[in-house]
């Protein structure tokens, strides 16, 4: 996911991106911690997805209060 692509999310769309990617980040520790993860690096690709996401939804918030 590239941050162009949130540009054109509402909040309240990105918003349950979010809670999308915390499920499947959920999902990555259960898989590791059972050891049927092999692709490890998933979980610095989604949590740095959750910071995209979270520093757009930010940047909307201050745009609606200037």
């Amino acid at each position: 996911m590239e941050y162009k692509d949130l540009e054109k999310k509402t909040i309240e769309e990105l918003e349950g991106m979010i809670e999308e990617k915390r499920a499947e980040l959920y999902n990555l520790r259960t898989k590791d911690s059972i050891g049927q993860l092999k692709q490890n690096h998933l979980f610095g690709v989604i949590r740095k997805e959750i910071a995209r996401i979270k520093t757009r939804i930010t940047e909307l918030n201050n745009a609606q209060t200037e």
